[in-house]
């Protein structure tokens, strides 16, 4: 319900289900901003709070505010820019959850998706944005694929040594090792994406064979959340 070309609406999120013949299904979780807000469970608890029990009409600080003075990696969430996207084919996203995985060898290397736009990353300056419509970004896209297909980079990239995996408000620095993976190819808008939307639940601890969770813990704790999520909008 928040308008495409609100500082609100970011960051933008993409999941994808891949489904291999005869193998299990997996799936991939990202969000437009690299580097997640909180690296644990009892912080981002602690941040749903601070959100709640925020006022504006009350005097500072405000929770929020509180929160966000002792946590500098969600302060800096919170203060990175997040421009509006030209398009949601415009845009890159990334898993921030480190994955184990695993070669035909045995060889274990830990490493984060990237899904990168085949034609590069393009923005809005804000008047710009502030003249889109509300709800551009998917007419926009339902335009551009009446065209063809937009077309993303599924990237991996590795971790070097020294690299943490459990704490996903790290980013690892842009010289690590990627190995392109492939291409996915966005070709139509579902005809009734408000049904498919309320039923769809992506799950990031839902792996393949060759794909392991890592010490990272926020994947089980979203595993958990979006199953909730998934319960509570087929209730309504």
């Amino acid at each position: 319900m928040i308008p495409d070309n609100s500082a609100d609406a970011e960051p933008l999120g993409m999941a994808i289900r891949f489904k291999p013949a005869g193998g299990k299904a997996t799936d991939i979780v990202t969000n437009s901003h690299n580097g997640f807000v909180v690296s644990n469970a009892e912080d981002f608890l602690a941040l749903q709070k601070a959100i709640a029990a925020t006022d504006p009409s009350t005097a500072h600080p405000w929770p929020i505010e509180e929160f966000l003075n002792g946590h500098p990696a969600a302060l800096k969430f919170v203060k990175d820019p997040k421009p509006v996207p030209a398009s949601l084919a415009t845009q890159a996203f990334f898993s921030n959850n480190a994955f184990i995985f695993v070669n035909t060898d045995g060889v274990r290397k830990a490493g984060r998706y990237q899904v990168l736009p085949a034609g590069g990353t393009q923005f809005l300056d804000d008047g710009a944005a502030k003249a889109k419509p509300a709800n551009f970004l998917l007419e926009e896209l339902k335009m551009r694929l009446a065209k063809g297909p937009a077309q993303f980079r599924l990237v991996l990239q590795l971790a070097s040594a020294g690299d943490v995996t459990n704490d996903s408000t790290v980013v690892w620095p842009d010289d690590r090792k990627t190995v392109d993976m492939g291409t996915i190819s966005l070709t139509a808008v579902d005809a009734d994406s408000a049904s498919a939307e309320k039923a769809l639940a992506f799950d990031p601890t839902r792996l393949t064979d060759g794909i392991e969770l890592s010490d990272d813990p926020l994947p089980a704790l979203r595993s958990r959340v979006y199953a909730l999520s998934v319960a509570h909008r087929l209730a309504r």
